[in-house]
């Protein structure tokens, strides 16, 4: 996987590729849960 590879170049330890990997699923479904609510009803 890229993120492996960029992470042994820039020093990122296991601990922060992995948290850089999954907070980012985190966001994107904070977003959707966020987007799946009452828009455009008023």
């Amino acid at each position: 996987m890229i993120d492996r590879v960029l992470a042994r170049h820039t020093g990122f330890t296991e601990a922060a590729l992995d948290f850089i990997r999954h907070d980012d699923i985190k966001d994107r479904m904070g977003r959707d849960a966020e987007s799946d609510g009452d828009e455009g009803e008023e």
